[in-house]
């Protein structure tokens, strides 16, 4: 597997998490996260990306993006499979 780096930017803590942006270097893309559930599944699926990518079941080439990824900017709202952040229902 290549190594993965990110640059991490938390802007606030709010409800017990952090918010901020995270900035993959291979990809060449930043991404605004809610939570810290949401940044490591944003971290995921860019690592999983890459060792698909590495294996030869994905045709990607330098610079491609995670779909989570692809199309976003700093800011965007909705992530898929990420729920909004909020009061949680008790």
């Amino acid at each position: 597997m290549k190594k993965q780096m990110f640059i991490l930017e938390v802007n606030d803590t709010q409800d017990h998490s952090w918010q901020g942006q995270v900035k993959w270097i291979q990809g060449d893309s930043k991404q605004s996260f809610r939570s810290v559930i949401e940044l490591l599944r944003l971290i995921d699926s860019a690592v999983g990306e890459e060792e698909a990518a590495s294996a030869g079941s994905v045709a990607s080439g330098p610079g491609d993006l995670p779909a989570e990824w692809r199309g976003a900017s700093p800011g965007d709202a909705a992530i898929p499979g990420v729920p909004a952040m909020g009061i949680p229902d008790d």
